[in-house]
C-alpha cells in the first residue's frame, strides 16, 4: 500500500443457521477438536491475509481434526471472488483450500 493506506484485517464472516448447525454436528463427535478458524492479522497467507478479501468475497473455513483416527471435518464458505466456470468453485481455489489444512499428523 502507499502513502500511508492501511489494509482491512479479514473478518471471520458469521455463519449461517444451517452452516453453524453442521459445524456443531462436528463439535459432538468424539475425538474431533477445533483446529483452525481464519484467524485475523496474518500477513503472509494466501487465503487469510488482510485487505485483498476482508468482506469474505473469497473464503471463510473452519475446521476440526481426530488425530487418532487421521480425519478432518469442516465447513468452507466461497465467496464471489473464486468462481471459475459461471456457478461454480474455481479449482484452485479448492486446491489452495485442501494446501491450508497441511500436515495434521
Amino acid at each position: 500500500m502507499q502513502n500511508g493506506a492501511s489494509r482491512k484485517l479479514y473478518q471471520p464472516r458469521i455463519w449461517t443457521k444451517e452452516e453453524q448447525s453442521i459445524l456443531d454436528e462436528i463439535k459432538k463427535e468424539k475425538g474431533y477438536t477445533f483446529n483452525w478458524r481464519n484467524p485475523s492479522g496474518l500477513t503472509k497467507h494466501f487465503i487469510c491475509g488482510p485487505g485483498d478479501h476482508a468482506d469474505n468475497s473469497k473464503f471463510d473455513f473452519e475446521y476440526y481434526i481426530n488425530t487418532e483416527e487421521k480425519k478432518l471435518k469442516g465447513l468452507v464458505h466461497f465467496g464471489t471472488h473464486v468462481q471459475g466456470p459461471k456457478g461454480m468453485v474455481h479449482g484452485g481455489a479448492i486446491a489452495a483450500i485442501l494446501g491450508s489444512f497441511g500436515d495434521f499428523n
